[in-house]
């Protein structure tokens, strides 16, 4: 498994920095709340926890 920092650091060699890093990190959350056709309160909730106020 690659830690978090290894991960950070291969996608910069590929030019992705910063807030493109904080993006990628929203695409598997996504995948999760759209797999069953309908969003959970609880995927709701994950979500509003990462992104912040």
């Amino acid at each position: 498994m690659i830690s978090r920092k290894n991960a950070v650091k291969a996608l910069e060699d590929f030019g992705i920095t910063g807030e493109q890093v904080y993006l990628i990190d929203l695409i598997p959350l996504i995948e999760i709340m759209w797999a069953d056709g309908q969003i959970q309160k609880g995927e709701i909730a994950v979500l509003e926890d990462y992104t912040g106020p």
